[in-house]
């Protein structure tokens, strides 16, 4: 007791130090809400060598990315399970009419839209891993019940609950990222937890391909896009349960870890400027949150680099049969060969992303990829003397390959540069807003079939806008850290201990830098 009332005026001090270079009276309430982090290193730095710290990091590799591969794997492959099914005969079994379809693969992104900050709120005060974990024992649990639809409506209700159910997966795998890897490792490692993406396209269109023509080859009557849902939702549940049991919250609660081990997974978080999260919900964070341009900046991000992706997830399959390709042949060419691109360029721009501390050159590339594929499309629409399905098909692998990878590379830029853990929460929320956002309007804009030329000229805008959003972010970033360097300079401040675990925000705190 008596340790406990000679540290919280020493917290209190270096808080208030700090609320006097930034202006912000926040003192009792940053001592009431420090960092969980801050308890477990009992106000001590710890020295460690390059080899103790690899050693850590190699443990995280080993038991936490599997766990957030494995959910995204199965959360993009359960929602894919639609794609697959239209041309399987969900449409002619449900009796889908006129733009049904459309509305089918939209009122998912409705209802994750509604969901996404709650879920975000509720992850603040749950473990993450439990969270999505249990959820999405659920929604497999929902996919199987796919299986008995027979009508629009009840498809509609799957769907609809489904975007509810699946909402909290992202939000928190960029949490849990967050609080297991230093700022230059999140870009590498939510990349190679989006890798999972292509992995799934790529055995969702073997798993569709062997239902369907086992279907066609035997007396089953049971329709073979039943038999997918059902196969492919109660693989998700079984791996929800095994991700409950078995992943560990945080490094503090790391069984793996010894004493000394877990000591240094939390140091390594120094360099983040925050721990592993506080449970206290601070009402200047979501204020600060709200009227900080990087928020909606992430937002628009989202929206417009995303809405074209929601468009084609849906419709990839009828855009390939479109251009003369057959029900079987679609459903091996439609994720395989974009698959093994989208793990290159998953793994790939994330890698470029920290290795040369440059995101926004990792963003960039990869959009230029995007806009090359779609105006090939364009380009080259199926009509006229120019017109080869083969190339048409080039032109779709490059854009599925790379077009679903700014989602990445912006969850893991926000990871780096939001930092509070309210105010981080709320961040996600509204960033996977967008995100719902973007995939609730990109079926709708895909509604000018068998061609859609209109839709493609669309997110051909929307990526130069996102190209343009990007550049304004990076100016920005890079001006702030000029800003504060140079206040350094002019009236220098010594670094309070521990300022890493007192949950402050990145405008809170003037020793946090941007990552650009």
């Amino acid at each position: 007791m008596e340790k406990e009332t000679k540290e919280i005026p020493m917290m209190a001090s270096v808080t208030s130090q700090v609320s006097s270079v930034v202006d912000e009276p926040h003192k009792h309430q940053q001592v009431d809400g420090a960092d969980k982090a801050l308890e477990l290193i009992d106000g001590e730095t710890l020295d460690f060598s390059p080899e103790e710290e690899k050693k850590v990091l190699r443990k995280i590799d080993m038991f936490v990315l599997p766990w957030l591969f494995s959910m995204y794997f199965f959360q993009f492959l359960d929602k894919q399970t639609l794609t697959y099914t239209a041309i399987m005969g969900l449409k002619e079994d449900c009796n889908l009419k006129g733009s049904e379809y459309s509305w089918v693969g939209s009122i998912y992104y409705g209802t994750f839209l509604i969901s996404a900050y709650p879920h975000s709120r509720m992850m603040q005060i749950f473990s993450e891993s439990k969270y999505v974990s249990f959820f999405g024992m659920l929604w497999g649990a929902t996919l199987m019940c796919m299986a008995a639809c027979h009508s629009f409506g009840g498809l509609m209700t799957v769907r609809a609950l489904m975007g509810v159910l699946e909402s909290p997966t992202v939000t928190g795998l960029v949490l849990i990222t967050g609080k297991w890897y230093r700022k230059y490792e999140q870009s590498t490692r939510s990349g190679m937890w989006f890798t999972s993406v292509g992995f799934a396209s790529m055995l969702g269109s073997i798993l569709a391909f062997s239902a369907y023509r086992g279907h066609q080859e035997t007396n089953v009557t049971y329709a073979s896009w039943r038999i997918l849902s059902l196969g492919i939702g109660s693989s998700t549940v079984v791996w929800g349960g095994c991700m409950f049991l078995f992943m560990a919250e945080s490094p503090i609660k790391a069984k793996y870890f010894s004493d000394r081990e877990r000591r240094i997974a939390i140091e390594r978080l120094r360099d983040n400027q925050h721990g592993v999260g506080s449970h206290e919900f601070k009402w200047d964070q979501f204020r600060e949150c709200l009227l900080d341009v990087r928020t909606w900046i992430y937002f628009l991000f989202m929206v417009t680099s995303q809405i074209p992706v929601g468009g084609i997830q849906v419709f990839a399959s009828q855009m390939l049969v479109s251009y003369g390709f057959g029900t079987d042949i679609t459903l091996l060419v439609q994720t395989l060969p974009s698959g093994f691109l989208q793990i290159i360029c998953a793994f790939g721009f994330g890698w470029i992303g920290d290795k040369y501390r440059n995101r926004t050159l990792a963003f960039f590339l990869c959009m230029l990829m995007s806009i090359f594929g779609m105006g090939l499309m364009v380009g080259l629409q199926n009509v006229g003397s120019l017109y080869r399905k083969e190339v048409q098909l080039v032109a779709y692998i490059i854009l599925m390959g790379s077009s679903a990878t700014p989602f990445a590379l912006i969850s893991a830029i926000s990871a780096s540069n939001v930092v509070g853990h309210t105010k981080k929460t709320t961040t996600n929320g509204i960033i996977f807003t967008g995100l719902a956002v973007a995939y609730f309007i990109g079926p709708q804009v895909f509604d000018d079939g068998p061609k859609y030329l209109r839709a493609k000229v669309v997110a051909l805008i929307l990526w130069v806008i996102t190209v343009i959003l990007l550049g304004s972010y990076f100016v920005l970033n890079k001006w702030e850290n000029k800003r504060r360097d140079k206040k350094q300079l002019e009236s220098p401040m010594e670094k309070p201990d521990n300022i890493e675990f007192m949950d402050l925000t990145d405008k809170q705190n003037p020793f946090f830098r941007y990552v650009y």
